[in-house]
């Protein structure tokens, strides 16, 4: 009755109302030439008697059969709460869905990210070891052929030229082992930095590890001190120093 209402039909003739708010189910049942039998199964329709307020539509299921020639029988359900909570359901999985995707795309970056990290350090690991040659050793123990033979190198190119030899290897032997103390100190930093990604990476898979969804208790202190591990190299670039202070 409240779609007769709605549509300000009178009486209760139901092909007057198929006509109008279900009028596919009207064309099924005057194409159908049998004398019984299943006319529309569970067909679904959606109305709405209040265009201007979208929440007031109604979903129907609508199933009619043929009985004789002269009987039809009618069976109209709301399905509408069902379909709101269907669409509910179905918003969640999308949610979830969009959520494992994210995941699946940050596990990737971070994956990606630790091969080359893990590559990197590989590359300085040999860098620091190629960087142990003996340019230095060989320099020194030329200064001190040289300095042994000092006498002998003079006699034969002169004093002052041999004096010289001696302290051009000198200072090639002092700027050899300065760049070497350098260097070193250049690759250690940058491992050092190697170590403090891998770190950060290794938090950040902790917290895209589980992809449940579901709450679980955590540590504030240990995410305080994640956070603080993954700004670690800013604080110590800008000399800012963490103090835990505990509140009575």
């Amino acid at each position: 009755m409240p779609h007769f209402i709605a549509n300000q039909l009178t009486g209760e003739n139901l092909f007057d109302l198929l006509s109008v708010a279900f009028p596919n189910a009207l064309e099924a049942l005057k194409s159908y030439q049998k004398p019984s039998g299943n006319i529309l199964q569970q067909e679904r329709f959606s109305v709405n008697h209040n265009i201007q307020n979208p929440a007031t539509e109604q979903h129907l299921i609508l199933t009619i059969n043929r009985l004789d020639e002269k009987s039809y029988l009618f069976i109209l359900d709301d399905l509408t709460e069902l379909y709101k909570k269907e669409q509910q359901l179905f918003a969640i999985q999308q949610e979830q869905a969009v959520e494992r995707g994210k995941f699946e795309v940050i596990s990737g970056v971070l994956h990606d990210i630790g091969n080359a990290v893990v590559g990197f350090g590989s590359y300085l690991t040999k860098v620091k070891q190629l960087s142990k040659g003996n340019d230095a050793t060989m320099l020194s123990k030329l200064a001190q052929f040289v300095k042994a033979n000092e006498a002998a190198i003079g006699q034969a190119i002169g004093v002052p030229k041999a004096q010289a030899m001696v302290q051009l290897i000198d200072g090639l032997k002092a700027k050899q082992e300065d760049h070497m103390v350098k260097m070193e100190k250049a690759i250690t930093d940058q491992m050092n930095i190697v170590t403090h990604v891998k770190d950060v990476l290794n938090i950040q898979r902790q917290y895209i590890g589980s992809e449940s969804g579901e709450r679980s208790l955590v540590s504030l202190r240990g995410i305080i001190n994640d956070a603080l591990a993954m700004q670690l190299a800013t604080l110590e670039k800008r000399n800012i120093a963490i103090r835990w202070i505990r509140l009575s």
